[in-house]
């Protein structure tokens, strides 16, 4: 029975589509491109050129080495004005409290401080280390 069905609904639809074309009287247009399809340049840029272009090799040439020129040994200073306040842990990140006539700095490694880079944090140790131009400053921290 269902096959039946299957077989009235397929005849009943070829039926249709044979005739529909039949009955009118419009031209059925040629839908196909044609042979030749001319691409519309909108820009001027032939699609089919790549973007990227080719890296050429790169020409190393031998540079003398410059002479070495000798390191200053810089004075480490202790009595600076600054004083250490505190240090604190933040996980692996430490950060230091540090106080200078009335003014307070909050600090992490590789911040400048009034000219001064702060080099190094020691926790464990309880100093901060200072480097600027022309000396270096080791705090430490004050016992009470």
């Amino acid at each position: 029975m269902r096959d039946l069905a299957f077989i009235m609904l397929f005849l009943l639809l070829f039926f249709f589509f044979c005739t529909a074309g039949g009955f009118s009287d419009e031209k059925v247009e040629d839908l196909s491109l044609p042979v030749i399809f001319e691409y519309p340049s909108i820009s001027g840029r032939d699609p089919f050129v790549p973007l990227v272009k080719e890296k050429k090799p790169l020409v190393v040439r031998k540079v003398s080495p410059k002479p070495k020129s000798e390191k200053k040994i810089l004075p480490v200073v202790t009595n600076s004005g600054y004083t250490l306040v505190g240090i604190v842990w933040s996980g692996e990140e430490g950060m230091a409290l540090i106080e200078k006539k009335g003014k307070t700095w909050i600090v992490k490694e590789g911040m400048i401080l009034d000219g001064l880079r702060v080099a190094r944090i020691k926790g464990e140790k309880g100093e901060v280390i200072l480097i600027g131009k022309d000396k270096i400053i080791k705090l430490r921290l004050m016992e009470k």
